[in-house]
């Protein structure tokens, strides 16, 4: 429970803008599909930023790969978004593939439970894994909130399913690859960090 309290103080903190805006793009752009997105996002994100704690995960980002993540980030985005009828619905990847790319991408405020976590992650796998999906819900927490939404208020689907609002997704990872492909992310982060710090 402590874990859980720690990651929703932490979705107050700038450094998390890095996981709470994906998380709420992907939410939006999910329309009523958008607790299958939260639960894809929170996995994805959830098991890559636990695998770079533990040493599985040590891909660079430099280079040709700021390429390859950016267009991963639209791709993400848009299997999210763009859903017809009869088609194959790939919202809940496209949600896995953002988590994913927000948990590689994360620098976090670090705080007691957190700490805990990543310095046990080798050792501890199992017990670690699934704290750091408690600390991710906690930190997406309001993302939780806007999922639910169109579950317990059931007029609010007609409003979520139009396509300006899943296009939200589409927008955001366009901005969003294009920060990475310009190699700026890292120096949002960081600022991120620093005023999180301040």
């Amino acid at each position: 429970m402590e874990t859980l309290v720690e990651g929703i103080d932490a979705s107050a903190q700038p450094c998390t803008l890095a996981v709470v805006l994906p998380v709420v793009a992907v939410v939006l752009a999910a329309g009523r599909r958008a607790l299958v997105g939260w639960v894809g996002f929170v996995l994805g994100c959830s098991v890559i930023f636990w695998a770079r704690a533990a040493g599985h995960w040590e891909l660079s980002r430099s280079g040709v790969m700021q390429w390859v993540v950016a267009a991963l980030a639209v791709a993400a985005f848009g299997a999210v978004s763009l859903r017809r009828r009869g088609e194959l619905d790939l919202t809940f990847g496209g949600a896995v593939v953002a988590g994913g790319l927000a948990g590689w991408l994360w620098r976090p405020c670090v705080g007691e439970r957190l700490g805990d976590i990543l310095n046990n992650a080798s050792d501890d796998s199992v017990r670690t894994l699934a704290l750091t999906s408690v600390y991710v819900t906690g930190v997406t927490i309001v993302a939780l909130g806007a999922a639910l939404v169109p579950r317990v208020w059931p007029r609010v689907v007609g409003l979520v399913e139009r396509r300006g609002v899943r296009m939200i997704g589409v927008y955001f990872a366009v901005a969003y690859a294009t920060l990475i492909a310009a190699g700026r992310y890292d120096d949002l982060v960081a600022e991120l960090l620093q005023r999180s710090s301040a």
